[in-house]
């Protein structure tokens, strides 16, 4: 309508349809107190045919989700986040080292095992069904000669098989003569349904000694999945 003029009314006491334009309105000019009321938690969207609509209460903890194009949002339960499988295997007791040769780590007790991937008999954690993606595995051995120096060790974290990371200590028999150490190796890699990880180790001893073990508790392997 032209500046001073009275919008018609229509039968019902509202303005009638066409004669308020949209230009007639200020920016800002309608306030909350103009709104039809509507019911605590919903939202406002538009629906497929671009008609203003309602998005329905949720309930707590639930957020926000988009359903695409032409879809109106609703609200969801969000997606939980585990990582899972997971384990934390270690040796119940001391192994005898045998000097100079590989020995597969019987890691046969678990502090914690979520998907029951981890093999106390076997000694191997095995994807499960479904799980395929990226893990962070972490292993540790600790060894420990009651007479001898320590050569040099290894730790070998092993796929289904075949060597994938490697973590060492070396020393200097003639100067340190070390009689306990640590090594250890963390590895981020994919696997699939089906692969299996074992964690191997070896030390060369000062004479050859067999006075040696893989200590308990403190030799053990960590296993994660991080993502698909």
């Amino acid at each position: 309508t032209a500046a001073g003029n009275i919008p018609v009314l229509d039968g019902s006491g509202q303005i009638a349809s066409g004669v308020l334009s949209n230009a007639a309105v200020a920016d800002n000019a309608i306030t909350l107190a103009k709104m039809a009321h509507g019911t605590d938690g919903e939202l406002i969207t538009y629906d497929a045919t671009g008609a203003p609509a309602n998005v329905a209460v949720g309930t707590s903890g639930q957020v926000l989700t988009s359903g695409g194009v032409g879809v109106a949002p609703t609200f969801q339960t969000a997606a939980s986040v585990t990582f899972e499988p997971m384990c934390r295997a270690y040796l119940g007791s001391s192994l005898s080292a045998i000097d100079d040769t590989v020995q597969i780590m019987p890691f046969n007790q678990t502090e914690y095992n979520l998907g029951s991937a981890w093999d106390t008999t076997n000694y191997k954690f095995t994807v499960p069904s479904g799980e395929a993606g990226y893990y962070l595995i972490h292993a540790q051995l600790y060894i420990w000669n009651s007479s001898y120096g320590i050569r040099s060790g290894s730790l070998y974290i092993n796929k289904s098989g075949s060597n994938i990371m490697t973590g060492g200590i070396g020393q200097d028999i003639d100067t340190n003569k070390t009689r306990s150490d640590t090594m250890s190796a963390t590895t981020i890699r994919y696997l699939s349904v089906g692969n299996y990880i074992q964690i191997k180790g070896v030390c060369d001893f000062d004479s050859g000694s067999t006075t040696s073990n893989w200590v308990e508790s403190s030799t053990e392997v960590s296993i994660f999945k991080l993502r698909s």
